[in-house]
């Protein structure tokens, strides 16, 4: 069906091109810098759109979709105001609103996106971000990492901002997706004639192969909480343009479906006025595909639904800037809601994922628990059970009274008032805190209090390759009151009661050595830029690192007696890692089996030294599934270190503890 769309969308151009005055029967010039030109002057300058073209020889004014009807006196004009301009839009009739579209749907510029990298690297979810970062960091050289301790994210990836060009783009852009939103409709609604028996299927044809497509997934790829204040006018006329084609049922898969990506050539306004190919080769091009608008709209409402379900409880957040901001993500939300049951790809796309994770889990254990060799498929399978968990549970709220038994900063958390808080502070707090919903790497969890989103637990995974793999650390963390102006306060946790430093960063008395916490030298915290995503993503990539050693101040890579001191402190790691990352939750955090519960049978009651009755209130969801998912890879990667040559007779000692521990709660 595409080849007939594409041939009747060119036969349209023809149609443009063959445009003469009805009174001197001079030929219409028309093109597509013509038509982007006329169309950005009636919008910025004169305010007035219409479907009109000049003759050149006579000067009579020929409506485009009379095709040469002298400009008639009784106009249907519709007026609006957008980005404080006002707007008059000459209805005048169905061709030439038909026209008024095309040229809205031409855009700004005559250079519109050009290939598809552009759209690939638009269309990245945010999660792709941190983890290309976390990969680089992770596995970056030794030379890279002999800065020493309390480096910044010099090379971490900062919250893009709405710069003063940006933003007259983006109020340009605005006008657009307006005038748009007020010439959509009769379009939509048209009936078929002779000329055109198939509006709504050119129409779909034009916006498809629109650069204001790109646009529209562009604003909403960039409209992070934070930035919902900043764009809020443009993103709300984006909205208003998606509401309007997903409306309609020849429309609505712009939307629900994969974009194509059209080469420069192959868009508005330029295949219009292409020179008509070969109809049978319409149908032979092939183009990339880029992320559905309504999969960009689905990952974007996770934040958006938690930050609105959070004020609300809260009650917090007033004033006119705030009012405005949550109306637009409930908006946003609402459109989400609206499309998920109409699009017939998303539940199966989910079950199917789902059961496929599960049965490549269920395949990866059997192979390890029977010794089967090792293969990527193996890991395969574990790591994307442990990847479909993360997007589920990687964020939640949980009762404030469970974090602040034992936290740390309980005492400054209890002290707070409103009073002495700075303005806009749980603001802040929530868009920070809901934007991890999606941007949150895999390997770090976090848990807020559900009145208190300023009091968070974090759980960091131990990256692969490194001597902290597949441990679990612990930290508190506390946004002042004067948060964002200051840095939140953290502190470490997993220490050994103080008895283990596991790294030069963190010392076994709890302090975090990282300039973004003001407690080193360096990068500092910027209030209007940097992020609590930012910090966690600096310890898990930057401080769980490969080569720990190098870490500490005047330390740099050297053959030789360097590298055997890096290896030697890695030793230390490993069996810090296997007795309080891993043996400690095991005996202290996670409850036993049923069987081997104290008030089962005294004859099975529980044998060994495990202290704990039930799970961690705040983190034993995270801890069961770790353990469940990764045991038998805990299992082969702490042989791995109790057999290195380097060895300590301590870790020889401690490994058997913890693969007992692993039977006795039945994740061996």
């Amino acid at each position: 069906m595409d080849h007939l769309v594409s041939g009747e969308l060119a036969a349209y151009g023809a149609r443009l091109r063959s445009l003469r005055c009805d009174i001197c029967h001079t030929q219409i010039k028309i093109d597509g810098d013509t038509v982007i030109r006329l169309t950005k002057h009636m919008l910025k300058e004169s305010g007035f759109l219409h479907p009109r073209l000049r003759c050149v020889r006579c000067g009579v004014w020929v409506c485009v979709g009379r095709h040469g009807e002298p400009h008639q006196r009784e106009i249907s004009v519709v007026r609006h105001e957008a980005s404080g301009r006002k707007l008059e839009i000459d209805q005048c009739c169905y061709q030439g609103q038909m026209f008024l579209i095309f040229a809205l749907l031409c855009g700004l510029e005559s250079n519109a996106y050009s290939n598809a990298n552009t759209e690939k690297k638009l269309d990245l979810p945010h999660i792709h971000k941190w983890k290309s970062f976390v990969g680089a960091a992770a596995s970056a050289p030794t030379t890279w990492l002999a800065k020493g301790t309390g480096y910044g994210d010099a090379c971490s990836p900062r919250c893009a901002k709405t710069t003063a060009n940006e933003w007259n783009d983006m109020k340009d852009l605005e006008l657009y997706f307006v005038a748009l939103s007020l010439v959509l409709p009769a379009a939509l609604n048209a009936k078929p004639t002779f000329i055109n028996p198939r509006p709504q299927r050119i129409l779909a044809a034009m916006i498809a192969r629109s650069p204001m497509l790109h646009h529209a997934s562009e604003m909403l790829l960039r409209a992070s909480i934070e930035e919902v204040n900043t764009i809020r006018g443009p993103l709300t006329a984006v909205v208003d343009f998606l509401e309007m084609i997903a409306g309609h049922q020849a429309t609505i898969p712009l939307i629900l479906c994969k974009r194509t990506l059209f080469p420069h050539a192959q868009q508005l306004p330029r295949f219009l006025f292409s020179a008509p190919l070969r109809q049978g080769a319409w149908g032979t091009a092939k183009y990339e595909t880029g992320q559905s608008i309504f999969a960009i709209i689905e990952q974007l409402a996770i934040p958006y639904r938690k930050f609105a379900e959070a004020s609300g409880r809260l009650g917090k957040l007033k004033g006119d800037e705030s009012e405005d901001l949550l109306a637009v993500i409930q908006r946003v939300s609402g459109l989400a809601a609206t499309l998920r049951p109409k699009n017939p790809h998303t539940e199966h796309a989910e079950r199917e994922t789902e059961e496929d994770a599960n049965r490549l889990s269920a395949s990866a254990h059997k192979q390890l628990r029977i010794g089967a060799p090792s293969t990527e498929a193996v890991y395969q399978g574990i790591a994307k059970e442990a990847s479909a968990w993360h997007r589920e549970h990687g964020v939640k709220e949980v009762p404030d009274h469970l974090i602040l038994e034992g936290f740390y900063f309980a005492g400054d958390a209890k002290a707070l008032s409103e009073k002495n808080q700075a303005p806009g502070r749980m603001k802040k707090i929530l868009t920070q805190v809901a934007s991890l919903s999606t941007d949150l790497p895999e390997g770090i969890y976090v848990r807020y209090g559900e009145g208190r989103p300023d009091i968070l637990k974090i759980l960091i995974v131990g990256p692969d390759d490194t001597p902290y793999e597949n441990g679990l650390f612990e930290f508190d963390m506390f946004c002042n009151h004067d948060f964002p102006k200051s840095p939140p306060k953290m502190h470490f946790r997993t220490t050994g009661g103080g008895t283990a430093r596991l790294n030069p960063n963190l010392y076994a008395d709890g302090r975090i050595c990282l300039s973004l916490l003001g407690t080193w030298k360096g990068q500092p915290w910027e209030p209007d830029r940097s992020t609590i995503l930012q910090i966690l993503v600096s310890i898990q990539a930057m401080i769980f690192n490969s080569q720990p050693y190098y870490n500490e101040p005047g330390t740099f890579f050297s053959p030789g007696v360097g590298n055997v001191l890096a290896e030697e402190y890695n030793r230390t790691v490993e069996l810090y890692t296997v007795r309080h990352a891993m043996l400690s939750w095991l005996n202290e955090r996670l409850g036993l089996p049923a069987y081997m519960h104290p008030s089962a049978n005294p004859n099975d009651r529980n044998p060994t030294s495990i202290k704990a009755t039930i799970d961690d209130p705040v983190l034993g969801d995270v801890i069961r599934r770790h353990f469940q998912l990764k045991s038998s890879m805990i299992v082969k990667t702490a042989r791995k270190w109790e057999n290195l040559p380097t060895a300590g007779l301590e870790i020889k000692r401690v490994v058997p503890s913890l693969c007992a521990r692993l039977k006795e709660h039945s994740f061996l």
